[in-house]
């Protein structure tokens, strides 16, 4: 059974210069790397603001892999925005893929932050995970999926 857990969190990465480039950088490595070793699939949005991340796989290895991302010392107050089973993975083509942070993506992760905790298991929420789909990149390129 797969399951999806999704959340959005309070960055706390200092956004200036290029250390907050080179720590995202460092942070898309790490995720790559652990969710590969448990067959966990996902996406990451950052904004100034907001981490919202989605992760997709078997519900031990998609809940430890959370408890490991709430220890993370940069960033606070996380809300898991749904939590549960799924039938089919929507980011099944990446360990971790990185959501361009466009205005629409930022826009649907604003109205999420902002309609809590409304938002949580909403049509808020449904649509910020489709707008991360629709914006994934992999290594800077477009990500299409098949």
């Amino acid at each position: 059974m797969l399951y999806r857990l999704a959340y959005l969190s309070h960055s706390l990465l200092d956004k200036s210069g290029t250390a907050a480039g080179d720590e995202l950088h460092n942070i898309m490595l790490t995720a790559r790397r652990n969710n590969a070793l448990r067959h966990v699939t996902g996406a990451l949005l950052c904004t100034d603001r907001y981490f919202a991340q989605v992760l997709e796989g078997k519900e031990a290895d998609v809940k430890e892999i959370y408890q490991v991302i709430c220890r993370d010392p940069r960033h606070e107050r996380r809300t898991i925005l749904t939590a549960g089973p799924i039938e089919t993975r929507q980011f099944g083509r990446w360990s971790m893929a990185s959501v361009a942070s466009s205005a629409t993506a930022q826009d649907a992760l604003a109205q999420v932050a902002i309609n809590l905790p409304q938002a949580l298991n909403s049509e808020i929420s449904r649509t910020l995970l489709s707008v991360m789909a629709d914006a994934v990149t992999f290594n800077g390129r477009q990500a299409v999926s098949a």
